[in-house]
């Protein structure tokens, strides 16, 4: 089983901002192409928010083209380095994208680690 490891980081986001991820595959110049995965886990971290803490992140996969939401995580609190939001998924998709609303946040700090086995 391999893994292959991938992240974001977003800084400073500004009021209503709404941010979107590249896709991310298991081979990196065309997701549609190359097949699709199953079993895939996606970390994220926030931390330094500004304002209000009611964003959302919307984890989207996409198989032949189509978008889904698969989940939603909230961004309700100053930070999470200390309980990390964690996500797993068994489901075929040809790849991930993240979709992060800032609402009433001002500025924070996000990373996100996403690993798909194959």
């Amino acid at each position: 089983m391999k893994k292959l490891h991938a992240s974001t980081s977003l800084v400073k986001a500004t009021l209503g901002d709404v941010y979107t991820t590249d896709w991310f595959s298991k081979n990196e110049d065309t997701y549609l192409k190359h097949g699709s995965f199953k079993n895939f886990s996606i970390q994220l971290a926030w931390s330094s928010v500004v304002g209000t803490a009611n964003g959302t992140i919307d984890i989207i996969g996409t198989i032949d083209g189509l978008e889904t939401i698969l989940s939603t995580v909230s961004i309700n609190s100053t930070s999470n380095l200390t309980d990390v939001s964690f996500v797993n998924f068994d489901r075929i998709v040809n790849a991930v994208k993240l979709k992060i609303t800032f609402n009433s946040i001002t500025s924070f700090t996000f990373e996100s680690d996403l690993e798909i086995y194959f």
